[in-house]
């Protein structure tokens, strides 16, 4: 028991640190769905030579993969590109200048990332974002496996449903979403095959639920002097489920995370975007005449987020309204020592500038099951279930070295207790 215990913190740990569906859901809870809304006041730094909208014209070419960009030699702004200033377009991109070149038909910059407190003097930006899942107001989902390069589209079977399968090794991956405006409905399969037709597999089902994102950053004298970031009504219902047989000594760990709704936010000139991810990780240690089957469903709704004043940073958060009930079958056991447990983080959000990848900061819950079965002089079989809650900032994005990490929650219950246990 021990054993599981300790795969179980370890994987709580992994989920909420590491970057380590029903037909008739719930109706979400009722109060006035407003609009989105967003405040910009903002003086930005001399340093900054800026292309408004009105001004896009100048802009000959793009490359926003290389964030390479050619400008008219015409245009009263291109004399002032300079190697070290910052540029920043029109809700296309912000960067510091790294190179200039005048052919005489064009100018041409390339360009090194920048901080965004190189970019603001002065002033408040922020929004109050109203995330459902519409498919007019969700970016079609990408998914990035950890050790493959680049991201994986989701492919279209409607206008609401999109899904995927990707063979990787031993695994196979199988995600399928389906946007319905108030929720989302989501699937994730992981397979591994084993030797001798052993297999070990790992579901998570659900329904993650519209929510709300209010950020507020505010600077003077170009640096941020507050930073306030709260999810509101982080609602979801899942079912977790892990089947596994004979897989021998080999622990299995792996982590995928998977971005499955991308939203635009619009303030100003920039152009942050909100990734609901998924974050799944598992361990197991099955003898080749060993099993193990867990099943657990979970309902949460709570908010989560953190303030920063300029120089500490605080989280805020509890586990709020939740439910943790077995789903069938809890039952593990071998000739010898067994040990399992699967879990996710969902939903996970972070934030992220001009879709660089610049991630700020995450709120997520995270669900996990464990079993375990030991024998000898007091043979003893445990299920155990746990529901998390983290957040965690970098403000490497303002220039500064504070990172931080929390937990900020931590619920622990038996499921299943039996035999001749501590």
């Amino acid at each position: 028991m021990k054993y599981v215990l300790t795969v179980c913190l370890c994987l709580l740990a992994f989920i909420m640190n590491n970057g380590c569906g029903s037909s008739n859901p719930n109706s979400p809870t009722t109060e006035e769905w407003k609009a989105t809304s967003t405040t910009y006041n903002v003086t930005l730094t001399p340093n900054t030579v800026y292309f408004d909208s009105t001004m896009m014209n100048a802009v000959t070419s793009m490359d926003t993969v290389n964030h390479v960009y050619s400008f008219s030699p015409s245009h009263p702004k291109t004399s002032l590109l300079e190697v070290g200033k910052i540029l920043l377009l029109w809700r296309k991109d912000v960067r510091k200048i790294a190179k200039v070149t005048n052919t005489g038909t064009a100018v041409t910059v390339e360009t090194d990332s920048c901080t965004l407190n190189e970019v603001i003097q002065d002033g408040t930006l922020g929004w109050d974002y109203a995330a459902d899942f519409s498919p007019s107001t969700v970016i079609l989902p990408t998914m990035s496996v950890l050790g493959q390069k680049g991201n994986h589209v989701m492919t279209p079977m409607g206008n609401d449903t999109f899904g995927i399968r990707l063979d990787f090794g031993d695994y196979i991956y199988k995600v399928a979403i389906k946007l319905k405006g108030d929720y989302m409905y989501t699937k994730i399969g992981v397979e591994k095959k084993l030797l001798q037709g052993f297999r070990a597999s790992f579901t998570a089902e659900g329904n993650v639920y519209k929510f709300r994102q209010q950020s507020t950053m505010k600077f003077s004298n170009a640096t941020l002097q507050q930073f306030d970031h709260i999810n509101k009504r982080i609602k979801a219902d899942m079912t977790l489920r892990l089947a596994a047989a004979g897989s021998g000594n080999d622990a299995i760990n792996f982590e995928l995370p998977i971005v499955v709704a991308k939203y635009p936010v619009a303030v100003g000139p920039f152009v942050f975007f909100i990734n609901v991810k998924i974050q799944v990780v598992a361990n197991c240690v099955v003898p080749a005449d060993g099993s193990s089957n867990l099943n657990a469903k979970f309902s949460y709704e709570t908010d989560a987020g953190f303030t920063f004043d300029g120089v500490n940073a605080n989280p805020f958060g509890n586990e709020g309204t939740n439910s943790i009930v077995k789903d069938g079958e809890l039952a593990t056991a071998s000739s010898s020592a067994v040990a399992a447990s699967f879990g996710i983080g969902f939903p996970r959000t972070e934030l992220d500038l001009f879709g660089t990848g610049l991630v700020v900061p995450y709120v997520q819950p995270g669900i996990l099951v464990g079993g375990d079965f030991t024998t000898g002089i007091h043979p003893c079989q445990t299920a155990q279930v746990a529901f998390v809650g983290g957040a965690g900032l970098n403000m490497g994005y303002a220039g500064m070295t504070l990172k931080k990490s929390w937990t900020l929650w931590n619920k622990q219950l038996y499921l299943l207790k039996a035999g001749d246990c501590p």
